[in-house]
């Protein structure tokens, strides 16, 4: 299981060419198992100017994950540093 970060998707629905957008443009390609979770859902649609309707309907074909807990996102902050 892949998890898509939000600046990947950001570029990729908003049509930018990165190195991280191609790569995503690989993976779906290939049908490769990806994953969100509901902070990047929320991110994702908070940025849209327009196409909601569309993005989402993209969006909910990924399963979504939520770490549980307090100490899940501690450890993420742990992570980021």
């Amino acid at each position: 299981m892949i998890l898509v970060d939000t600046s990947v998707w950001i570029d990729f629905f908003g049509s930018f060419s990165s190195a991280t957008c191609r790569e995503l443009e690989r993976l779906l390609s290939q049908r490769a198992p990806l994953a969100i979770t509901g902070i990047v859902v929320a991110e994702i649609v908070q940025g849209l100017r327009g196409g909601v309707e569309e993005v989402e309907a993209q969006l909910r074909s990924w399963p979504l994950l939520e770490p549980g807990g307090f100490e899940a996102y501690r450890h993420a902050a742990e992570v980021y540093c």
